[in-house]
């Protein structure tokens, strides 16, 4: 039941096209952020490039051998990846979708790519216990022409499909806007529900649900 509706989630809010049409590069461990995109890989037909490890080098050469469409990036992974796009002659007209996530990413880095390869750029933002995505800051959300789509790079996008989050004070009192505050958060049938064999710490992170 958990793993059906985190499908339902991804497809829900995985607004780009996703079909037999598409090559994924799988370069960040599956193990992590970027095996949510394994099974829908399966279950639409997509082919799947899966890389041992990141290496700049390899990572150009694959996405212009197998005409990459999609592929999911660490921060570190992008900001090497735009500068080397930048410099480069290289042929990555084939890209749709570079999905990122796991990290804040620096505005600057955005900008470049954006300005280098066009709105490609999705974020994916989630975390071990509750899996992508909580939100989504979908490409089209990627505004470089204006101050507050300057700003709102920072952002970490709209929330997902069956999400709800607080941002909360040290007496777990919900914050005004634009005030400092933890993150807590609840997933509708998503999210683990305790800590392997160390109920002290399941306690301390979950709170009323939350």
């Amino acid at each position: 039941e958990v793993l059906r509706e985190r499908l339902f989630s991804f497809f829900a809010t995985y607004e780009p096209e996703f079909s037999v049409n598409d090559t994924m590069l799988h370069v960040a461990p599956l193990t992590h952020a970027a095996g949510i995109w394994v099974i829908p890989c399966y279950m639409r037909g997509v082919k799947s490039i899966v890389l041992p490890h990141f290496d700049l080098d390899v990572l150009i050469s694959s996405i212009e051998q197998y005409q990459v469409t999609q592929m999911m990036l660490v921060p570190t992974m992008m900001t090497r990846f735009v500068a080397a796009a930048e410099r480069g002659n290289y042929n990555l007209s084939s890209l749709k979708v570079i999905n990122y996530g796991t990290a804040p990413v620096p505005a600057e880095t955005l900008v470049r790519g954006i300005r280098c390869l066009g709105k490609i750029f999705r974020q994916f933002y989630g975390m071990t216990e509750c899996p992508q995505p909580i939100a989504i800051f979908r490409s089209t959300d990627h505004d470089i022409e204006t101050k507050q789509g300057l700003r709102r790079l920072a952002s970490c996008g709209k929330l997902a499909f069956n999400t709800s989050v607080v941002i909360r004070d040290e007496n777990g009192q919900p914050v005004l806007e634009g005030e400092v505050g933890e993150i807590t958060l609840k997933l509708q049938r998503q999210a683990a529900t305790s800590y392997w064999r160390d109920p002290e710490m399941t306690a301390l992170m979950q709170r009323d649900g939350w």
